[in-house]
């Protein structure tokens, strides 16, 4: 991105019905994701981004999100995507967001 002042999370999900996943399901999956990775690291939230064309979430069978969980151009952004502390705090929250999803859908 352009713009070195931006920061956050943003998570892209497919915002159509799959044959085998509703779009809410999946909807409802980037919405857990996003909770669970901003309440961990304290992350601006960016927000949800209903994606068509991006095959990594359209070409499953399964519910599916893309999650950016920051940016490169930002250089604070980039002193904390570099700290090992910092990384298991992102691991954590999306595990937590994935046994969130699957108690709920499993």
């Amino acid at each position: 991105n352009p713009n070195s002042s931006i920061d956050g999370v943003q998570v892209m999900y497919y915002s159509q019905d799959k044959d085998y996943v509703p779009k809410e399901q999946t909807e409802d999956l980037a919405k857990i994701m996003m909770d669970e990775i901003t309440k961990g690291t304290g992350a601006r939230d960016r927000g949800l981004l209903p994606r068509t064309n991006y095959v990594v979430v359209r070409d499953t069978e399964m519910a599916a999100v893309l999650i950016e969980v920051g940016f490169l151009t930002n250089k604070e952004e980039v002193m904390k995507l570099q700290d090992d502390d910092y990384q298991n705090l992102i691991i954590e929250s999306i595990i937590k967001g994935i046994e969130r999803y699957f108690e709920k859908y499993d």
